[in-house]
């Protein structure tokens, strides 16, 4: 394949040649005047194949340029719609932490209900139930007691169970 290097030597060898004919813009063939001047049939074969060429060179470049017209619009609409997916994913992602921040606020306060709940029990019974409940919340059930409520519950579990809510109690006011 020929390179535009190459044409345009061609071209300016054609040009030297024959020195009154001129290749007009956009691909068109000169008038019948300048053709009749090209002495040889060597010169005006050259001087068509050029014509030619430059056509085709020219149709495939408004072809590549309409491509890539039609691919940055393609790119700008997508960009458009990557805009749009992310603002919607913002969008839920706030929802999500508002609804997860309503749910926390309605478990410290149901927590706290339970709290007042086992500081009204009976010391031995609240002791039973406390010792039956994940550790977790058997934890936040008693940082909402008072703290001689919470005692006398400890007092009245399994040694074992009371340490470990012992410590896990103490970690717990540490964080």
């Amino acid at each position: 394949m020929r390179t535009w290097k190459t044409y345009l030597l061609l071209l300016v060898f054609v040009a030297s040649l024959v020195t009154d004919v001129s290749v007009t813009a956009g691909g068109e063939e000169p008038d019948g005047e300048a053709v009749a001047s090209i002495d040889s049939v060597e010169q005006r074969r050259i001087l068509f194949a050029l014509q030619q060429e430059r056509a085709q060179l020219q149709e495939a470049y408004a072809k590549k340029e309409k491509n890539l017209d039609l691919k940055e619009i393609e790119l700008k609409t997508l960009a458009g719609e990557v805009d749009k997916k992310l603002t919607q994913l913002q969008d839920v992602r706030d929802e999500l932490r508002r609804l997860l921040e309503k749910k926390n606020e309605v478990e410290t306060q149901r927590i706290q209900a339970l709290s007042k709940m086992y500081e009204k029990m009976e010391p031995a019974r609240g002791a039973a139930l406390l010792a039956e409940l994940d550790q977790e919340l058997a934890v936040q059930i008693l940082s909402g007691i008072k703290s001689k409520m919470a005692g006398q519950l400890l007092g009245n579990m399994p040694e074992e169970k009371a340490t470990k809510l012992s410590v896990a109690y103490s970690t717990l006011v540490e964080d």
